[in-house]
């Protein structure tokens, strides 16, 4: 498998120098290993094997790729991160029901007028916000040092208004200041 302590080491060598010319070398090719392909259409994840079940896609396609990627001394470490969408993403926050499609997901906006932001609890744990931990687990436990797990992507506090509130949020923000930057702030908050 591939050293990913060694590869750690470049990067923090490469950080710590202030010589110029380092590189750090990231190989990136069209024909990579043939792919098992995901349609999020294809799984009911309101159950928990089915989670599980794509997991283990995503660690079986990782894993072509690594055995497709032995001969490469690059600076590439593998890692995996358990992508159910955007849309999911906002599921962590709020209750609203998220539609997939055969790569992403959707969530409807949790939020239809800024005045209800009292009425928002941000910080309540979700069937989502348990999915993301226990994939971080799971993932975790399959990875033994030969990837690295990034199990929740951490959007920003601007993208969790977005989920909450839909596109409405770039107007709100020009028409409602003060509301927007308190939903700002509590979003910032849950994501801390």
């Amino acid at each position: 498998m591939i050293n990913i302590g060694q590869r750690q080491e470049r990067y923090r060598q490469f950080y710590a120098s202030s010589q110029p010319g380092q590189l750090l070398i990231l190989t990136s090719y069209a024909d990579g290993p043939p792919a098992e392909p995901v349609d999020f259409r294809t799984y009911d994840f309101s159950q928990p094997e089915e989670h599980r079940r794509y997991w283990d896609l995503l660690i079986r396609n990782l894993f072509a790729t690594i055995a497709d990627r032995m001969d490469l001394d690059d600076d590439w470490v593998p890692g995996i991160e358990a992508y159910y969408g955007f849309g999911s993403f906002g599921a962590v926050y709020c209750d609203a029901p998220l539609t997939f499609t055969e790569t992403t997901s959707y969530i409807a906006p949790a939020l239809q007028r800024l005045e209800d932001l009292d009425t928002l609890d941000l910080t309540r744990e979700r069937y989502w916000s348990r999915v993301f931990i226990d994939a971080a687990r799971y993932l975790s436990d399959r990875s033994a040092g030969r990837f690295l797990v990034s199990a929740y992507p951490n959007p920003t506090p601007l993208d969790v208004a977005n989920l909450l509130r839909g596109n409405a949020i770039f107007t709100d923000l020009y028409e409602q200041a003060e509301l927007s930057h308190a939903l700002l702030r509590r979003c910032l908050e849950a994501a801390l």
